[in-house]
């Protein structure tokens, strides 16, 4: 197919793909797993599943919805299938927008809504490929595919789950929620909670466990202190049954903590300079243990590889209950290390500290090597389209690809390029989430050419 009809149809077509973006974003879709039920995500999800579903059938393209766990969207007829996998859910907004999150809205080339970049814009992005092709009459010897998940950020991605009990696998998937170039790996991924007694303090952090927080609360009941120390980004309020301290800090995907500021972490350095009761001011050292340098070296789970990087933790979301401290951790652990080594080293530091493990799910990360032909076939479709060398990298994020045979994550941000906008905002998980429409038309050519790519190379 010519390059030039390719790119004709993006610009005739570039206010309708607004347009649709905008019914997308204007959803709250934040999965509900377990709700009970025809939409076991909740109604929000089956809702934006719905309107997908009906955007791709307006397109002449065929749909199916597999109680509304997934829904499919399908061009071509061969008995193998090529395509993306996407989602549909996106994370709560959190705080500190500046522009309204359930609304598309466009200043200059960059666009701004809760999943704009993560994942509704690529899965419109995705859907549109298909249109493309079937509208300038590419036949292909693949069907092409388009899986549109529903509770990707929460709930242990259950819905591709599901695709693997009921559904078909893919010849080869892309997954466009992470950077271009390629992904070809990815840490493995251990989430737990945790138990630790805390005697009568009060604690409340976070939401969701893979975000780093920007807001913690701790209510200390009985303290008498009248000179508290000053701190940055702590706030104090005194009352007659105890002090409330408050930290603020920057939120940040749980696999970069670096790119944020932990209000928990400065909560607990904070609550160290208190007089507090022994039970209180031991689990406020756990806490802080467990989380500075959001390396793992705390609790001596600390290890890295030259793929994939250091390890990294997080805590996402704390909570207090009947006198003892409930705390998520999000573990990214290198992908040549050892999952069930890691969660034991976990174990064995919570027990030190007089805590339990409470619940834990282990998810091993997966690479693929660079000289595969479909990776080989993708990537110089994006070194003829950038002129960028075609590397390969791999990351501590977690994305469908982990959980389907022969995937890649691909795209559709470009790290070479900067969106302008201050640290803490603009990204994946942070408020004013934003992409650049550029960048968009560039990721819609690359995937549309991709896919023939790939169709070509793999049919033979």
């Amino acid at each position: 197919m010519k390059r030039e009809l390719i790119e004709q149809w993006i610009a005739d077509h570039e206010e309708e793909f607004l347009a649709d973006l905008g019914k997308l974003i204007g959803i709250r879709s934040v999965s509900q797993p377990g709700t009970a039920g025809a939409h076991p995500f909740g109604d929000p999800c089956a809702e934006v599943l719905d309107v997908a579903l009906a955007m791709a059938e307006g397109y002449g393209l065929k749909t199916a919805n597999q109680d509304y766990y997934y829904g499919e969207v399908t061009y071509g007829e061969g008995k193998e299938s090529l395509g993306f996998a996407v989602h549909l859910d996106v994370v709560p907004e959190g705080e500190g927008w500046d522009h309204p999150p359930y609304s598309l809205t466009r200043e200059g080339e960059l666009l701004f809504g809760r999943g704009v970049e993560d994942d509704k814009g690529p899965a419109l992005l995705a859907m549109y490929a298909l249109r493309c092709l079937k509208e300038l009459g590419y036949l292909p010897h693949h069907r092409m595919r388009v899986f549109l998940g529903c509770s990707e950020e929460t709930g242990g991605m259950s819905d591709i789950v599901h695709l693997k009990e009921v559904g078909e696998e893919f010849r080869f998937v892309l997954v466009p929620d992470a950077e271009f170039p390629l992904c070809n790996g990815e840490k493995g991924i251990l989430e737990a909670w945790l138990s630790i007694p805390c005697g009568r303090l009060q604690l409340s952090s976070g939401t969701v466990s893979n975000v780093l927080p920007d807001r913690a609360e701790l209510f200390l009941p009985g303290i008498a202190d009248d000179d508290f120390p000053e701190a940055e980004g702590i706030t104090l309020s005194k009352g007659d049954t105890g002090l409330a301290v408050t930290a603020t800090g920057i939120t940040a995907h749980a696999s970069r903590p670096a790119d944020g500021i932990d209000a928990l972490l400065r909560l607990a350095n904070y609550a160290g300079q208190l007089s507090l009761p022994e039970e209180e001011k031991k689990a406020m050292a756990f806490l802080k243990q467990l989380i500075e340098g959001h390396d793992g070296s705390g609790i001596g789970i600390a290890c890295e590889d030259e793929p994939s990087g250091a390890l990294t933790l997080i805590s996402g979301i704390v909570k207090t209950e009947e006198g003892r401290m409930l705390v998520n951790v999000n573990i990214r652990y290198p992908s040549t290390a050892d999952g069930d080594g890691v969660a034991d080293g976990l174990r064995t530091g919570v027990a030190a500290a007089g805590g339990q493990v409470d619940s834990l799910d282990n998810s091993p990360g997966y690479y693929i090597p660079a000289e595969d032909p479909a990776i080989a076939a993708v990537m110089e479709v994006y070194t003829e389209e950038t002129g960028s060398p075609a590397g390969t990298y791999r990351m501590g994020g977690g994305t469908y690809a982990r959980m389907l045979k022969n995937a890649a994550a691909f795209g559709p941000c470009f790290p070479d390029e900067d969106k302008g906008l201050p640290l803490g905002k603009g990204g994946c998980h942070q408020p004013d989430e934003a992409i650049p429409l550029s960048w968009m038309q560039k990721a819609l050519m690359i995937y549309i050419r991709a896919l023939c790519r790939l169709d070509a190379c793999l049919s033979d």
